[in-house]
């Protein structure tokens, strides 16, 4: 299913991109790969489970990206911004 997807992408092994590609969309749906641990929404912290695809609220100010979970933390820093 993954390699089935036409916009999105890893960047590096720990960041998921889906980049919204169509004027005006206010939803936006993601795949997000099985993966230990899931994924977290950069954005917003909210953990989703891998394996599946989510849809998302989007505007115009952002782009999508995901965390795998199994890198949330790299060497004790946190790649998830605080809340």
């Amino acid at each position: 299913e993954a390699l089935r997807q036409d916009c999105e992408y890893m960047f590096g092994p720990s960041l998921l991109i889906s980049p919204v590609t169509a004027p005006g969309v206010t939803e936006w749906r993601t795949y997000l790969p099985k993966s230990e641990g899931g994924w977290t929404d950069y954005r917003t912290g909210k953990h989703y489970d891998g394996g599946q695809t989510v849809t998302i609220a989007v505007d115009k100010t952002f782009i999508p990206v995901f965390v795998r979970n199994s890198a949330a933390t790299l060497s004790g820093v946190s790649l998830l911004k605080s809340r």
